[in-house]
């Protein structure tokens, strides 16, 4: 009895749970760019990121992949904790980076090192 206990405690601490997922969200000093970036958790690993001048938003997964869309629909309203990043900081989450630079946001994942950089003007994918 108390080995099947210590089992299926073990089992749940090594089982990945949403709610031991990170989180940060963030948005650049001049505010036109915000983004999003999780470890995990219900919605998986993810670095989200929307400017607000040439409506689009972009994501990019775990695998390297981008989602890129375009327009006004693409748009949400972000969380009401985020943080300004200034100028030539990071945030890492999981296996995501971002660094907020004066030409936009670059976000990549490793190893691929696959990415964006997003910023009023155009989205750079790598």
């Amino acid at each position: 009895m108390r080995r099947s206990l210590i089992l299926s405690i073990a089992l749940m601490l090594t089982t990945a749970s949403p709610a031991l997922a990170e989180v940060k969200s963030f948005y650049s000093p001049s505010k036109n760019i915000s983004c999003e970036v999780s470890s995990g958790g219900e919605r998986g690993a993810y670095a989200f990121c929307q400017s607000l001048q040439k409506p689009r938003s972009v994501t990019l997964s775990e695998q390297g992949t981008l989602e890129v869309c375009d327009g006004t629909k693409c748009l949400g309203d972000g969380p009401e904790d985020a943080f300004e990043l200034g100028y030539g900081k990071s945030v890492k989450v999981g296996n995501f980076e971002c660094t907020s630079k004066t030409a936009g946001m670059h976000c990549s994942v490793s190893p691929s090192g696959h990415g964006f950089q997003l910023s009023r003007d155009a989205l750079d994918r790598f």
